[in-house]
């Protein structure tokens, strides 16, 4: 059986997060996996300047547990059919939440990984609102990022920011198999400026000849965005493409462009108003999953 996996901090964000993918696994077949994970006091850089009051980490587990099987027993009185799983780590060694996530994850055999963009719980622990964040240059699985106050419905159409670069097929073929189970669209979004606009006719044409010979669906369709840049472009499909999801390839950077640029992909996780659906970059990437 697929699995969807599902870190959570247990905050209201989270839970509409949790709530979506519970939408997603209804229609896929899925089983859903919360997951929780907290650091200890000294894997903090400021723990040494700090007096941390003595926890008792069994009794932050098990409250931690209690909470996140409220939440599953709230999903599974949603729908019964689908299977709901607790997940809780305590990291007492030096660590990055998000890579924890991303090998818990790989450790699950998940294939889609799902999580709110903002909020933090109530029980005590290190897992911030910016481990989303932090998650999209570390998944190795896709990521579909949730804005906290987006509820779910039907999927319809999904828009998939492209380069025309034939290592996108995969990514293409993957978002395709999510797409069948809603009977989605898909719309290629390529933007380019206007002085770039014209010497990509015959390079569009030749794409979607190679994509729809290779995937195994055919409700695909291409649409040219003009804009002075690609995040102003994303941002103008996420409004006005009509689209219930985004799905957008995250690039590496170097030191420097981490330094002063964010990427396109961290962009549209702060800015977009809909599920932004994140896949690793090719060096990074298992084969793309189908769902």
């Amino acid at each position: 059986m697929k699995t969807i996996f599902v870190p959570t901090d247990l905050s209201a964000a989270a839970e509409n997060a949790a709530q979506y993918a519970l939408a997603i696994a209804r229609a896929t077949g899925a089983r859903v996996k919360l997951f929780n994970v907290f650091m200890v006091a000294a894997t903090s850089p400021l723990a040494p300047q700090l007096a941390w009051p003595l926890y008792d980490y069994d009794a932050i587990v098990e409250s931690t547990n209690a909470e996140l099987n409220k939440l599953a027993n709230k999903l599974t009185n949603q729908d019964d059919s689908r299977a709901v799983d607790v997940l809780t780590d305590c990291e007492n060694s030096a660590g990055n939440v998000a890579e924890m996530i991303s090998d818990k994850a790989i450790d699950e055999r998940a294939c889609l990984v799902v999580m709110g963009t903002s909020g933090a719980g109530d029980v005590q622990q290190f897992f911030l609102g910016s481990t989303s964040n932090d998650l999209i240059g570390k998944t190795r699985l896709p990521l579909l990022l949730v804005p906290p106050k987006y509820r779910f419905k039907p999927i319809r159409r999904i828009a998939i920011a492209t380069d025309l670069s034939e290592h996108e097929v995969e990514v293409i073929q993957s978002v395709a198999s999510l797409a069948r189970y809603f009977n989605a669209e898909l719309v290629l979004f390529h933007v380019t400026d206007d002085k770039q606009a014209a010497e990509y006719g015959n390079k569009i044409d030749a794409y979607l000849r190679y994509v729809t010979n290779r995937i195994n669906y055919s409700n695909v369709f291409y649409r040219h965005v003009t804009s002075t840049g690609v995040n102003p472009g994303l941002e103008w499909i996420a409004e006005h493409g009509l689209v219930d999801m985004l799905a957008i390839v995250h690039q590496q950077h170097n030191f420097f462009d981490r330094l002063f640029n964010r990427s396109h992909s961290h962009h549209a996780a702060k800015h977009i108003d809909i599920p932004l659906l994140v896949y690793p970059c090719a060096g990074k990437r298992f084969i793309a999953p189908n769902f």
